[in-house]
């Protein structure tokens, strides 16, 4: 079943500064049911715009209650994805628990990739190339483990909760949230990816790139999938899968763009037609590098 991405923003549009449509928050003393803390019918729970995310009931002609739990109180952020996820016809373990749900999204067959645990120049190209679509979940990593979850929505932002996030609101951020010094990974659904064109199919098999002297060869396979090695084949045979040599590429409409998975690395060659070498720009971080790749016969 096709990932519907406009569901999953909308959800996240109605929901990001309210509890989910299930009517529970997750805390660190367990899951908490908004309905059992209510004041009484008809109150609608929302989170507050006050710098701490106060749970309060408001109810039109009454004054706002709040209630003494805030975000110290709150783990919801994984519980938040999973509703988010469900709106766009996932089916994702029922978890609070980053770690878990990261590793489930990581490993599914329809999911790419795009950087695992990257610091933050280089996860601004994966960013860059557009790839990270609405709807795309970003696992943030620190200290040894996934701490947190967003997705993906708008031009450059996220909807999250434990803060409540939509875009830039409330708080101006960007996707990257520098303040806690996290290590990114961006997991990308793939069943909408625009299938390749003629060019793009025919340049399936060895190629070398060369990039300030070295030299790596890379194996294209006509799924999207790229794999690299620094040994020049013995064989015309593709090589075995290793995970830290692999990557995605992508038609970008006359241009080939490349994410190695474990880096977060990106290149772009200009791929307009169908010859034995192209020329492109490796990115990594901050540095640009002249790239060539050049089939192997």
């Amino acid at each position: 079943m096709a990932y519907n991405r406009a569901a999953v923003v909308n959800y996240a549009r109605r929901y990001w500064n309210r509890p989910c449509d299930d009517g529970k928050v997750e805390t660190k003393a367990g899951q908490l049911v908004v309905s059992q803390i209510a004041p009484g019918p008809d109150w609608e729970a929302w989170f507050a715009e006050d710098g701490v995310d106060t749970l309060v009931f408001k109810k039109a002609g009454e004054t706002d209650r709040k209630t003494r739990f805030n975000h110290r109180d709150y783990e919801d952020c994984t519980h938040y994805i999973n509703r988010c996820l469900i709106q766009g016809g996932m089916t994702t373990p029922v978890t609070a628990w980053a770690p878990t749900m990261a590793g489930y999204l990581i490993n599914r067959s329809d999911t790419k990739v795009l950087g695992l645990k990257v610091p933050v120049d280089r996860a601004r190209r994966v960013m860059d190339t557009g790839m990270v679509k609405e709807g795309d979940v970003i696992a943030y990593w620190r200290k040894g483990d996934f701490a947190h979850m967003a997705v993906r929505v708008e031009a450059k932002g996220i909807s999250c909760h434990t803060f409540s996030r939509y875009d830039d609101q409330p708080f101006g951020e960007t996707w990257e949230l520098p303040v806690d010094n996290f290590l990114y990974t961006f997991i990308h659904f793939s069943a909408d990816d625009a299938a390749p064109s003629g060019n793009m199919l025919a340049a399936n098999g060895w190629w070398v790139a060369t990039a300030t002297g070295d030299e790596y060869y890379y194996y294209l396979l006509p799924n999207g999938k790229i794999r690299w090695t620094d040994h020049k084949p013995m064989t015309f045979a593709e090589p075995p899968a290793d995970s830290n040599r692999a990557g995605y590429w992508f038609d970008m409409g006359g241009k080939l763009l490349i994410i190695w998975r474990a880096t977060g690395s990106v290149e772009q060659y200009q791929f307009e037609s169908v010859t034995s070498s192209y020329n492109g720009t490796w990115y990594y971080g901050a540095s640009e590098t002249p790239i060539s790749m050049e089939r192997l016969v």
